[in-house]
């Protein structure tokens, strides 16, 4: 009986270690691919604004855009982000359509719908309860 009040403490601060590394996992995750991001958001505002030297310098904006995929595909992040940067990826990969064709409107559109769509995954991702933070998984990394 006496010692119930140690492990009562002791499962509590293994529920603040699991909490503390998830948190640590995606901040790590995002840091990994915050820099691939912030270039693909320079790029999108150079296609919006600055569309005369987009054109002139087509190639050279493709393959930008294709590097950054293959950088943000290559980038090892665990399951938690898996989402977050699929739709990174489909954005960029709207992204070289718009660069490559003149169909512009229309995948401007989705480069926006998944921009989006990564930021509301991020955010449900920061923002989990304390059950689902706590759920172990064996594999954290792919």
């Amino acid at each position: 009986m006496k010692y119930i009040g140690l492990l009562a403490s002791s499962l509590c601060v293994v529920f603040v270690l699991l909490i503390n590394s998830y948190y640590s996992i995606i901040n790590l995750d995002v840091q990994k691919i915050s820099s691939y991001v912030v270039e693909s958001n320079m790029i999108l505002e150079d296609i919006i604004s600055k569309e005369d030297i987009v054109l002139e310098n087509k190639k050279e904006y493709i393959t930008r855009l294709q590097n950054l995929k293959k950088c943000i595909e290559k980038t090892k992040t665990s399951f938690f982000t898996k989402k977050y940067k699929d739709y990174r990826v489909k954005s960029i990969s709207n992204m070289i359509e718009v660069v490559s064709n003149d169909k512009k409107i229309n995948n401007l559109n989705m480069v926006k719908k998944y921009n989006k769509l990564s930021e509301k995954e991020l955010n449900s991702i920061l923002q989990k309860n304390f059950f689902e933070v706590t759920y172990l998984y064996t594999r954290a990394y792919e």
